[in-house]
């Protein structure tokens, strides 16, 4: 099993912006630390990134945030990518909806995903959706992930969980078991 981490929406307009989550600045050092000791395991890590148009759908539901080009819609400098890690643009909540993800995944021969960031009932879900239907085994980091409320956080994991037998994970299964 080749594994990447996902890393979704850290996105300075959802830790301190535009759409500002205070749960999402508490993932901020169990994110880092996943994303650290998977470049030191050569693990893959790729961010998924909100990258909107004005007339993206997301606009009518929520407000304008992460535009793109905008310095809302870069990666927080905690995380901030390195050199060959690839920033996979994204104008809806899956990753793989009209992205190159599974192109990028797929020409590194991954075959299982492991998922951190924000929002769990939103971005994350559909993105582990659209990895489970093109057939990814996938891995949640559930101390690397949240949501607007600890509900919706909970309702996420647990959906994933029975609906595409998603993994959830501690980081530190996650290094015993994987890295």
């Amino acid at each position: 099993m080749k594994t990447a981490v996902i890393v979704i929406d850290m996105l300075k307009d959802f830790l301190t912006g535009a759409l500002a989550c205070k749960r999402g600045v508490a993932i901020v050092p169990q994110t880092e630390e996943l994303v650290s000791e998977a470049r030191k395991a050569n693990v893959p890590v790729v961010f998924c990134c909100d990258a909107h148009t004005e007339s993206d759908p997301e606009m009518a539901l929520w407000d304008k945030h992460a535009m793109a080009g905008t310095k809302g819609a870069e990666v927080i400098d905690e995380l901030a990518p390195q050199k060959g890690e690839y920033v996979v643009p994204k104008r809806n909540y899956s990753g793989f909806w009209q992205t190159d993800l599974d192109k990028i995944l797929k020409s590194m021969g991954v075959d299982a995903l492991i998922f951190c960031g924000i929002h769990t009932h939103l971005c994350v879900q559909h993105t582990v959706a659209d990895a489970f239907f093109d057939g990814y085994a996938t891995i949640i980091a559930s101390d690397a992930t949240t949501a607007f409320t600890e509900d919706d956080n909970i309702r996420g994991k647990e959906y994933m969980k029975s609906t595409y037998g998603t993994k959830v994970m501690t980081n530190k299964e996650i290094f015993e078991k994987l890295f």
